[in-house]
């Protein structure tokens, strides 16, 4: 049967209607176009890497993710720009990397899936200590603690705090809520609005801005002070 002889056809409404999906059909190929070209652009970024390097950087994607909730408008939801561009960054991630995290409880878990991707292996273990010995053996790639943790007691010079999670700081409905460090056997990288954290004299201290361990503020919280990481300021829920 021809359009012009389907009843249905007939209908200005459905005419629209299917001309509406023809143009969804060909943003989606566009779109499809662009993430495989991305893809590619990923393969060539690691190959420049230096062998064996991880390729978690979550300051860098933390300015991606600003980047592209500054520049949002119209009826897309920030907060799926957030969740798509998530799930990106973690397909890119698994492309460059073997990439696994390891969790202490269910509810880290459902932080880790938001952040690393659906996809992404999360392996829950018993306890902190457990969680530490699979990073420094090079088992996983980041654990993930609560931010209740004392961290001041279970990490040394060869792990860091790389970011807090969640990210953006609004709450839907079903979405995880605990809060958490996550840490890894790579140093931070900048984001461009980031706090560091220095534990000295048993405590640990939130300073801002992106410290580097010969910077004087970490020497003057103390003789014994030591810079444990930083972490990218979570979006707020205004921001978002």
């Amino acid at each position: 049967m021809s359009q012009s002889s389907d009843p249905l056809w007939r209908d200005p409404l459905w005419r629209d209607l299917c001309d509406l999906r023809g143009e969804l059909d060909r943003i989606d190929n566009a779109l499809h176009d662009l993430l495989m070209a991305r893809a590619d652009v990923v393969r060539q970024v690691a190959g420049l890497r230096a062998h064996g390097k991880v390729a978690l950087r979550p300051g860098r994607e933390a300015q991606i993710i600003a980047r592209l909730l500054a520049r949002n408008h119209g009826a897309l939801p920030a907060a799926s720009v957030s969740r798509v561009w998530r799930e990106i960054l973690a397909s890119s991630l698994s492309m460059q990397t073997d990439f696994a995290i390891a969790v202490t409880g269910e509810a880290l878990a459902a932080v880790a899936r938001e952040q690393f991707g659906a996809l992404t292996p999360v392996r829950l273990v018993a306890d902190m200590v457990a969680a530490l010995d699979l990073l420094r053996a090079r088992a996983v790639t980041a654990v993930l603690l609560p931010v209740e943790a004392a961290l001041n007691g279970v990490l040394l010079k060869d792990l860091y705090v790389v970011a807090r999670l969640p990210f953006w700081a609004a709450r839907p409905d079903h979405t995880p809520t605990a809060q958490a460090w996550v840490i890894a056997n790579t140093p931070p990288d900048p984001s461009d609005n980031d706090v560091s954290l220095v534990a000295c004299g048993g405590q640990v201290f939130e300073i801002e801005g992106f410290l580097s361990p010969d910077d004087p503020r970490v020497a003057g919280c103390g003789d014994d002070a030591v810079l444990l990481g930083a972490y990218a300021v979570p979006i707020s829920g205004e921001a978002i």
